[in-house]
């Protein structure tokens, strides 16, 4: 795998609108968190579609135009979106992978449909790239685990790690940015991560890969993100990390026996899934989704992580070498930069 430089004061964080724009009445958060990279003493570019509203900020071609262009740029140090979107997977056929496999590394970070870029990025060209709470929940004011954990995991370099452990309580109900354009992360309920299978201890250890379910599902299924040949070029382990944000029950538990009808999910050294948005409800809810898609999967499988769409979020390396150890209703995590 490929790093990224550690970032520094002074360096050019840009900010595109890789999938969604952000919407007026989203403009005094934006505004907000821009400000907080500033007072963090970065750079900010804005991207050219940034402030645009409908459902893709852009035309395919002018998005992933303004993505190579910013990931070749060399005075540009990290690209953080503000947030994801459904309609990032149009872009994939217009990058250029070949010149971004002979280019330096740099820093694309968030979650939701921007796993969709990050995980392939990585998987097609060896770039170390960051799942991990949004640009738009990074302000200056929010002291949460979630915001510090982005800005160190930027600021590491080569052969340093990164430690985790799972958080107090996670947040239940989603901030209204609208409103309160200077909201924070608040803990309201009691994190409870725990084994599918009810084990109370495991360990794994291997590669980390993965990102949002709803639109890595069709790609896990595709040459563009295989993890047969992902374990083929890692043999110290692969795992596999997903999160649901809008599939039903019944969509989530087909997803996972499409990637394990592929081999997508034999041989991994361990799963780790984090809270679903969408939980279901009547005689097939995401948990048993969970247990009718997984039963008989080898590999330890560790269930609402903090990962995803209900905060908070840890900080996952795709490509990281991680070594993972459940405990006592705790999961840590320790991601090596090697």
């Amino acid at each position: 795998m490929r790093y990224p430089a550690p970032l520094k004061p002074g360096d050019t964080i840009a900010v595109p609108a890789i999938s969604s724009g952000v919407d007026a009445p989203f403009w005094p958060r934006l505004d907000y968190v821009l400000e907080s990279l500033k007072q963090r003493g970065f750079q900010v570019r804005e991207g050219d579609s940034l402030r645009k509203q409908g459902l893709v900020s852009a035309s395919p071609e002018a998005r992933a135009n303004e993505l190579m262009a910013l990931l070749l740029d060399e005075t540009v140090a990290a690209i953080m979106p503000p947030w994801g979107g459904d309609f990032a997977l149009d872009l994939l056929p217009h990058l250029d992978f070949d010149a971004l496999a002979n280019a330096a590394p740099k820093w694309l970070t968030g979650f939701s449909d921007i796993s969709t870029i990050s995980a392939v990025l990585s998987y097609r060209c060896h770039w170390a790239t960051m799942h991990c709470a949004n640009l738009m929940q990074l302000g200056i004011n929010d002291c949460s685990a979630q915001v510090e954990q982005v800005f160190t995991a930027l600021n590491l370099s080569l052969g340093q790690q990164l430690q985790q452990r799972s958080s107090q309580y996670y947040q239940a109900t989603h901030p209204n940015y609208r409103t309160h354009p200077k909201a924070v992360f608040k803990g309201d309920m009691p994190t409870h991560t725990r084994m599918l299978s009810g084990a109370h201890s495991a360990q794994f250890a291997g590669r980390l890969i993965g990102g949002c379910a709803d639109t890595l599902f069709p790609l896990l299924c595709s040459s563009l993100l295989d993890l047969k040949q992902w374990r083929a070029h890692h043999n110290q382990g692969v795992i596999l990390y997903l999160e649901n944000a809008e599939l039903s029950p019944a969509q989530f538990a087909r997803g996972l026996l499409a990637v394990r009808a592929t081999g997508g999910l034999e041989n991994l050294s361990g799963i780790i899934l984090g809270r679903s948005l969408c939980l279901g409800q009547g005689d097939f809810s995401y948990y048993d989704a969970l247990d009718y898609a997984l039963q008989g999967v080898a590999c330890p499988v560790v269930i609402d992580a903090d990962i995803g769409h209900v905060a908070p979020n840890w900080v996952m390396i795709n490509g990281a070498d991680t070594e993972c150890e459940f405990k006592q209703g705790e999961l840590s995590l320790v991601q090596y930069y090697r």
